[in-house]
């Protein structure tokens, strides 16, 4: 598994998508707006940077982040992240603690493109706007990755205070929750997903979000390259437990698979547990 997560840091994301400038119709999405985000372009921060874009906090603008691109190749290609985001947006698969990113808007102007998406707030302070990556599948790690953010396992995120020994069992439950939901409720394979953790600035709560839905695909048979691509969406970087965390494991298999069979796909998903 540390193979697949050295790996992973160091080839993050080439693909992504769209073309149109609507408003998502999902309700209850709290945003701003991208031609404002031009407007304030120059006092806009920095924080985050991959292959297909840059991300930016608009100070005025605080709630959402604002990914850009100027290459006519990318903004080509973040066509198939905005059509999966609009599919994801009908859906409503969350748990109080656990929720999908959403995407606010997208617009592309044949110069530039840029996606508004939800943000998540460092809950190690209130002043630094990298990402912390939740890292269930290790007991011990913390590394930086520039433009990533920073990744820490069980002990640092209960040494950090963001979880407790008690209350991340209640986290690890609503994740196998939302993640069995987006394999078999939505049909979507999760394929190279992110986790980002944020502490939500009105009421301090601890939010798990799922992010990066720009290489995933749509589930129409759960043949053995889709059963593959599951497992890989679980292992390629330890955000979910493993067996050497078996509290934690058990906790998310269990809830998982259970919710997995209130859709028919029970062997499924135990056969993906099974590969993991």
């Amino acid at each position: 598994m540390k193979n697949k997560f050295s790996k992973k840091l160091k080839t993050k994301k080439m693909n992504k998508n769209k073309k149109s400038n609507k408003k998502t119709n999902k309700k209850n999405l709290k945003g701003g707006d991208i031609d404002l985000f031009y407007k304030n372009f120059d006092s806009a921060i920095e924080i985050g940077k991959g292959a297909a874009g840059v991300v930016y906090l608009d100070k005025k603008q605080p709630n959402t982040v604002f990914k850009i691109s100027y290459k006519d190749k990318v903004c080509r290609m973040w066509d198939r992240e905005y059509k999966i985001y609009q599919k994801l947006n009908t859906f409503d698969i969350d748990e109080p603690n656990c929720k999908l990113v959403k995407m606010i808007q997208y617009k592309n102007d044949n110069i530039k493109c840029a996606m508004e998406l939800t943000r998540s707030f460092n809950p190690l302070s209130e002043t630094q706007n990298y990402a912390i990556h939740p890292q269930f599948g290790e007991e011990d790690f913390e590394g930086f990755t520039e433009g990533r953010g920073l990744f820490i396992g069980i002990n640092q995120l209960i040494k950090n205070k963001i979880f407790t020994e008690n209350n991340i069992k209640k986290y690890v439950k609503e994740l196998a929750l939302v993640i069995s939901r987006l394999h078999y409720k939505i049909k979507n394979d999760g394929y190279d997903l992110e986790l980002f953790i944020s502490r939500e600035p009105e009421n301090s709560n601890i939010i798990i979000y799922v992010s990066d839905f720009d290489l995933t695909e749509f589930i129409t048979e759960y043949n053995d390259e889709v059963i593959a691509r599951l497992e890989w969406s679980l292992s390629a970087v330890p955000y979910f437990p493993t067996p050497d965390q078996p509290k934690l494991f058990k906790i998310f298999k269990t809830n998982y698979i259970n919710e997995a069979d209130k859709y028919g796909l029970k062997l499924i998903a135990e056969k993906v547990i099974e590969l993991y």
